[in-house]
């Protein structure tokens, strides 16, 4: 499909990003590492989105092999 750069046509679809999200129990794993983090200190805040970093790395390498 060609890419149309003024209307975005060609580009991913909403329907192509959802079937490719990560598994649900991934997702749960995130909101739970998530929630109150905005209360956290900022050096406890890096050490939650690293988390969520490595979390959502490995499912998604779970995934491709």
């Amino acid at each position: 499909m060609e890419h149309d750069e003024t209307t975005g046509a060609g580009a991913p679809s909403v329907a192509d990003a959802s079937a490719k999200e990560p598994a649900p129990s991934a997702v749960d794993d995130i909101e739970v590492l998530l929630e109150g983090v905005r209360d956290l200190p900022l050096r406890e805040q890096v050490v939650v989105f690293e988390q969520v970093h490595t979390t959502l790395t490995d499912r998604l390498s779970e995934r491709e092999a």
